[in-house]
């Protein structure tokens, strides 16, 4: 979403309509109340989606459904049932479905996943299917588990248990691949334009984006794998929106991505996620997630409230569309300091920093300090002025609303005084 003009987001495959409720609902600074047209933050379908999918329920090739029962017992293993598939083009990675019907097996069994050369990338017990799911013909309650990402094009599915679990039902659902073709454009539909730039080491501010990392996770609402932004404000906390990750089910497979830039100062760095650091906030739209990890000081963002005043300049470094990290500073300004957020109180402050699908989560930053004074979140249509307003969760707001422990910990990395609490 370009907020500085009106933007036409273009889906090369068919993801038009839903990438379009971005743009969907008036909310002027006299209307904050919102109306049933106002599109909720609670919703990941404006964001990008990053892979293609194909359903493996039925192999049309041997006529047999790719579920157990199955079983194949191999004197010298423990693997009790197997499957192989190899994508039909090379892409990067695959990410399987599963899912698991009756599990009243007495014997305790796992899921074991391999890449197209054997190696393991991944196991699963029972209770890593987490997600509450369906079978299409018999309409019986299922759980689903999603596997890591599988580098290369091909896998292998083994059940392994020390006897044969002959009550269980496991099978392969369907596989994501990574799809080049799936990413949007943004394309001008005024004369505007998109004042985004890619980030460059020898930028001025270099520094104060180093904290902010594209995040890859499951959809809340499809499954399939999607896109927003975060940044760190301790060397294992990181922030992004509620909307973006909310269940304890997306953790899993959930990843961050440091450094992912055209031509960084350093190389590229992963963190996963081994939890929500406190509950997830979904009327202020955030979540704090913990990092399997620690991280170095200089991929840490600072927060500090800030008095904000219209047309005070603003830096928004972020990772639009799951790609690499760009940086909206030309015409990034408050509009708006004391607007409507999710909810009719005034949580929020309108911005004019452009920004598009996978944006959401990403830090807004005093381009002088670096410190952080709001969460882009969301963004809405102004018919008053014709133009569209990014909306920022108000960084006092987030402060205010942190649990204590969580507070005192990124109280040692920032200088928040208890006036500004």
């Amino acid at each position: 979403m370009n907020n500085r003009a009106i933007v036409k987001l273009v889906v090369v495959i068919a993801v038009v309509t839903s990438t379009m409720r971005l743009f969907a609902a008036p909310q002027t600074q006299s209307q904050r109340v919102p109306g049933p047209d106002t599109p909720s933050i609670i919703s990941d379908q404006p964001m990008p989606k990053l892979s293609g999918s194909a359903q493996l329920i039925f192999d049309s090739t041997t006529a047999r459904v790719w579920c157990t029962p199955d079983p194949r017992n191999f004197l010298d293993s423990d693997v009790r049932w197997f499957k192989s598939h190899t994508h039909t083009s090379d892409v990067g990675w695959v990410k399987v479905h599963l899912t698991i019907g009756n599990d009243d097996s007495p014997n305790g069994w796992a899921v074991v996943v391999r890449d197209g050369t054997g190696n393991q990338v991944d196991s699963l017990e029972g209770s890593d299917f987490q997600i509450s799911s369906t079978d299409a013909q018999s309409h019986q309650p299922l759980l689903e588990a999603i596997t890591q990402r599988i580098s290369g094009n091909g896998f292998r599915i083994e059940l392994h248990a020390a006897n044969i679990p002959a009550k269980l039902k496991l099978c392969v659902r369907s596989y994501e691949y990574e799809s080049d073709t799936s990413h949007i454009e943004v394309k001008e539909v005024t004369h505007k334009k998109d004042l985004r730039t890619f980030v460059q080491k020898t930028d001025a501010n270099y520094g104060f984006g180093r904290p902010v990392a594209a995040v890859y996770f499951p959809s809340a609402s499809t499954k399939k794998e999607i896109s927003c932004t975060g940044f760190a404000v301790t060397d294992t906390l990181f922030i992004t929106n509620y909307h973006c990750i909310s269940a304890a089910w997306q953790i899993r497979t959930a990843f961050v991505r440091f450094n992912f830039e055209l031509n960084a100062a350093d190389p590229v760095f992963e963190r996963k996620f081994v939890g929500f650091a406190m509950p997830p906030n979904a009327t202020l739209d955030f979540t704090v997630l913990r990092l399997n990890s620690a991280i170095q000081s200089p991929y840490i963002a600072k927060l500090q409230p800030e008095p904000l005043t219209v047309n005070k300049q603003l830096v928004l470094f972020q990772h639009p569309d799951g790609l690499r990290k760009k940086v909206a500073s030309s015409g990034c300004q408050i509009d708006v300091v004391d607007g409507a957020g999710q909810t009719p109180s005034h949580t929020d402050f309108y911005h004019s920093c452009d920004s598009s699908g996978g944006s959401s989560g990403s830090p807004v930053m005093d381009p002088t300090s670096g410190i952080v004074v709001g969460v882009h979140h969301l963004g809405t249509y102004d018919p008053d002025s014709q133009s569209y307003h990014n909306l920022a969760l108000s960084i006092q707001l987030l402060i205010n609303n942190l649990t204590p422990d969580v507070l005192q910990e990124v109280q040692k990395f920032s200088t928040i005084t208890t006036a500004s609490q």
